[in-house]
């Protein structure tokens, strides 16, 4: 969430920039001003830096996971091929003992 020390200093810029007969009731206005900030930014769908960074961490461990199950995929994949090849090349099979032609 976005501290109140920074939504003061918003309030007081825009206080700053007012003409000088506003400026006799910048106070008010920067107390105003800090209230709808606050409002506003309230509504907003925000989330904590804690919060954040701690779903990046967990992005980051499960993209490890990821890569990690991508590449044993992979060598299965190539396991797998390998033995289709390998019966290709078998000879072909011998007739059973005991039965007849």
């Amino acid at each position: 969430m976005i501290s109140p020390d920074i939504i003061a200093q918003i309030g007081r810029q825009i206080a700053e920039a007012l003409p000088q007969t506003a400026k006799n009731t910048q106070q008010e206005i920067e107390k105003n001003i800090r209230a709808i900030l606050q409002i506003a930014i309230s509504k907003l769908d925000l989330v904590s830096r804690d919060e954040f960074d701690a779903q990046v961490a967990v992005l980051k461990r499960t993209r490890g996971k990821l890569e990690q199950m991508e590449l044993t995929l992979s060598q299965l994949e190539a396991e797998i091929a390998k033995k289709k090849t390998t019966r290709k090349k078998s000879p072909t099979k011998k007739p059973t003992a005991g039965k007849p032609k």
